[in-house]
C-alpha cells in the first residue's frame, strides 16, 4: 500500500487481551508530503483486525495517544456473546 515507506519501529500492541505484531513506518504521498503511519494487527477468533493510524509528525503524538485509547475499548467474545462487566448504579 505504501511503496515509499520505510519502517521505524517494530512493537507488539494489544486489543481485546490479544497481542498482534505493529509497525511504525514514514513515508510521502503524491504531493511529497511526509507522513506518519501506526498499523497493529490484532488475531480474533473472526480473522484479524487491522488498526491504521495516519497522521503527520506534529500531531503523531496526539493521534497514537488516541489510537492507544481506542485499542484499550475493543472488546470480542469468543462465543458470540460479549458479556459486559455490571456497573455499579450507586457509589
Amino acid at each position: 500500500r505504501y511503496p515509499t515507506g520505510r519502517i521505524t519501529q517494530e512493537s507488539s500492541l494489544s486489543a481485546g487481551g490479544r497481542d498482534g505484531p505493529a509497525f511504525d513506518f514514514t513515508w510521502k504521498n503524491e504531493g511529497g508530503f511526509s507522513l506518519q503511519n501506526r498499523i497493529a494487527y490484532i488475531p480474533t477468533p473472526a480473522g484479524v483486525v487491522e488498526f491504521n493510524l495516519l497522521t503527520s509528525a506534529a500531531d503523531k503524538e496526539e493521534f497514537t495517544y488516541a489510537l492507544n485509547s481506542l485499542m484499550l475499548t475493543f472488546r470480542f467474545s469468543d462465543k458470540g456473546k460479549i458479556e459486559l462487566p455490571e456497573l455499579l448504579d450507586k457509589l
